[in-house]
């Protein structure tokens, strides 16, 4: 996977001596993210980033099927596909 740089533009003064930044210096921050995909669920879902990746660039939940829950009757009784 290709890393995502993210350009930080610092603009704050320095005020730890130690730290060699002055202002307008721009740090760059590299940041490894990942993509994932997941179905719809009855139950609360947490979708995190698997190790070695810094965070999520995209999550995309599939739509709900068409025919979910679908009720059909059937003579005098009601099923559920």
């Amino acid at each position: 996977m290709i890393p995502n740089p993210i350009v930080v533009d610092v603009d704050i003064g320095n005020t730890n001596p130690a730290i060699p930044i002055s202002l307008g210096t721009a740090i760059n921050i590299t940041s490894v993210l990942q993509e994932k995909s997941a179905a719809p669920s009855e139950e609360e879902q947490v979708i995190l980033p698997d190790q070695d990746y810094d965070g999520m660039s995209k999550v995309v939940i599939a739509p709900i099927p068409s025919n979910y829950g679908r009720l059909i009757r059937v003579g005098a009784n009601l099923k559920v596909y």
